[in-house]
């Protein structure tokens, strides 16, 4: 008999999201390609979810229900930036991280999402910790250093903000549009010398 422990899994959420978010629209914004330069495109403004409240709180109360009841977490979470992206046919985006966010979300709220759509895909902050660079056989979630999640209509995939990703070539004449947004913690949390309070500032 061979156990297998698979150890300090990264908690990736995937789910459709049931409720109705019909008030978010994208366009009226202005869109900066600084961060993505090759043919993707973020809002300049960084806190649109303060521009649709039925959707933030939408968004909010999924989240601290999976802090509480699947991470086991008693702190309250709350929005910090949120942004939508928008990729043209051909383009991507490069792989890259949130910082000073303790988990990250994105929404697929558009309507239609086709199968050549530009996939969400992760990679294994892992794999550079290891001098060998051996590549298994296996495609499954044991042995798999990259990860790719396909676009759906009001899919909602939540992940730990260290986690690097990437937007994989869109391939389609659509625009491809998805919501961002970065969560942290308030309240009290650490302990001893690495106590911390939001409530203090």
């Amino acid at each position: 008999m061979i156990g297998l422990l698979p150890l300090f899994p990264s908690s990736v959420y995937h789910f459709t999201l049931e409720e109705d978010t019909s008030e978010l629209d994208p366009r009226g914004f202005e869109y900066n390609k600084q961060y993505f330069p090759s043919g993707a495109a973020a809002t300049e403004n960084i806190r649109v979810l303060d521009e649709f409240p039925n959707t933030k709180r939408i968004i909010l109360k999924k989240f601290n229900d999976i802090a509480k009841n699947q991470l086991g977490l008693d702190n309250e979470f709350k929005l910090s930036t949120s942004w939508f992206t928008k990729v043209e046919k051909g383009g991507h985006a490069i792989f890259h991280c949130h910082r000073n966010c303790f988990y990250s979300g994105i929404y697929y709220f558009g309507d239609n999402y086709p199968e050549s759509s530009g996939r969400l895909c992760f990679r294994s902050n892992i794999e550079q910790y290891s001098d060998f660079l051996i590549k298994s056989n296996k495609r499954d979630l044991l042995n798999a250093t990259t990860w790719t999640i396909q676009p759906k209509r009001k899919k909602m995939v939540l992940f730990p903000s260290y986690l690097e990703h990437a937007i994989l070539e869109h391939m389609e004449d659509a625009t491809r549009y998805s919501l961002a947004f970065n969560f942290y913690p308030v309240g009290e949390y650490g302990f001893g010398d690495s106590t911390f309070n939001t409530d203090w500032k």
